[in-house]
């Protein structure tokens, strides 16, 4: 009966993390993202129900890959920033659809950024960040990460979408294909403006892994923390 009592309070913890901390879907305004998308990739995104509510990222190993899925011209800024200071970030420049860059991290935390432009080194970057736009029409910048986000506004600024495997989206005149294994590749989608309908702004980033959110962590150390008391208890009662 305690072991029963045990579970049943374990199971009672997760669940009210989960709906505590669950990522919420934010619906566009319009189709007109989930037309782009639904070109790009040949409907295998749906904008709503496959939202990942990431913001964060780890680099695999070797360089990852960016373009830009938008057909319209990307007047605004794209950049990647390190998580541990946001502060610290470097321009990716891309300027129209299936134009390329890429990135990569080094095992000293180097960045280094090869664009267009050329080749850009930032030291100290870190292992782990996220990306930012700035759009140049409105006096705020938009992350990834929600908490870095003009707080008066209450909804999300930036959609993440994981590519699923073997899916080939189409940029311009360029085709690539979505890894597989732990070749994970993302969809970014930004609002820059009021209008809510999350097409202002459209990457496409190879070959990334992602940082959990925190309801994942948080469920996970309560597992490890049930399993921890359970086992003790049972190892007590052996001796």
């Amino acid at each position: 009966m305690k072991r029963t009592h045990f579970i049943l309070s374990i199971a009672m913890v997760l669940m009210i993390a989960t709906s505590a901390l669950a990522y919420e879907s934010y619906a566009p305004s319009n189709n007109s993202l989930q037309n782009l998308l639904d070109t790009a990739t040949g409907g295998a995104i749906d904008v709503v129900n496959d939202q990942s509510g990431i913001e964060l990222w780890t680099a695999n190993d070797g360089a990852a890959s960016s373009y830009e899925i938008r057909d319209e011209n990307w007047v605004g800024e794209f950049y990647i920033y390190s998580a541990s200071n946001p502060t610290l970030m470097q321009e990716i420049t891309l300027d129209a659809a299936g134009d390329y860059a890429s990135f990569q991290i080094y095992n000293d935390g180097t960045l280094r950024v090869q664009d267009s432009t050329g080749r850009h080194d930032v030291a100290n970057f870190g292992m782990t960040f996220g990306f930012m736009v700035t759009p140049g029409w409105t006096d705020y910048d938009v992350y990834t990460q929600q908490e870095l986000n003009n707080p008066a506004i209450a909804h999300t600024l930036a959609l993440t979408f994981a590519v699923p495997e073997g899916t080939e989206t189409t940029m311009g005149g360029t085709t690539v294909t979505a890894g597989t294994g732990d070749r994970d590749d993302w969809i970014l989608a930004f609002e820059t403006s009021s209008n809510n309908d999350f097409d202002d702004a459209i990457f496409y980033i190879k070959d990334m892994q992602p940082v959990p959110e925190p309801s994942t962590m948080l469920l996970m150390g309560v597992g490890l923390l049930g399993l921890a008391g359970y086992s003790r208890k049972r190892f007590a009662k052996k001796s």
